[in-house]
């Protein structure tokens, strides 16, 4: 803590750029943060889309609209659950919840496309989406973190933060330009 700080670093920048250059240098680190980027940009989206989706184009009130959230984000917090449930090695959850999320999300966008008036063939899809990114998020986010391992904890939270932060603004820049051509 701060407080507990007796002496005062010296501000060194070439510490710091070697830091940066570990962390943007790792390519595992990448890989990790890039799926869990890629996974939170789809959230994200359907945050800007469903509104409109399911508000506007299925006429659904807004007691229905809290209702389906309620459901899609509690599948979510289940696919959280069911990892610490089936007791499996990191890697295998990854491997497995990556096949997983991406066939999901292909359906998904999909029936979103191409079917926007069967809502239980669209919602299915998501649902499944969302089980399967549960079931990986955390363990992306464990691996993307833990990678750069000469680099500080400060450091990799502050690029990775940047990296999530940018791909969710462009999970919500992309549904604006798809949805409101």
């Amino acid at each position: 803590m701060p407080q507990n700080r007796t002496q005062l670093k010296k501000f060194n920048l070439r510490k710091i750029i070697v830091d940066y250059q570990v962390i943007l240098t790792n390519s595992q680190f990448w890989i990790h943060t890039l799926a869990f980027c890629f996974l939170f940009s789809i959230l994200i989206a359907w945050n800007t889309l469903s509104p409109f989706y399911l508000m506007n184009y299925l006429n659904m009130n807004r007691i229905q609209f809290g209702w389906v959230q309620l459901l899609v984000y509690g599948v979510f917090i289940l696919g959280i659950n069911l990892k610490e449930l089936l007791k499996l090695q990191i890697e295998e959850i990854i491997k497995t919840g990556l096949f997983l999320t991406i066939v999901s999300f292909i359906l998904s966008a999909l029936t979103l496309i191409f079917l926007p008036q069967h809502f239980y063939w669209v919602i299915g899809n998501i649902l499944f989406f969302c089980l399967s990114t549960g079931f990986i998020f955390y363990s992306l986010y464990r691996k993307a973190i833990e990678m750069p391992k000469k680099a500080p904890m400060a450091t990799t939270m502050a690029v990775f933060s940047m990296s999530q932060n940018l791909f969710g603004f462009l999970g919500s820049l992309m549904v604006r330009k798809l949805y409101f051509k």
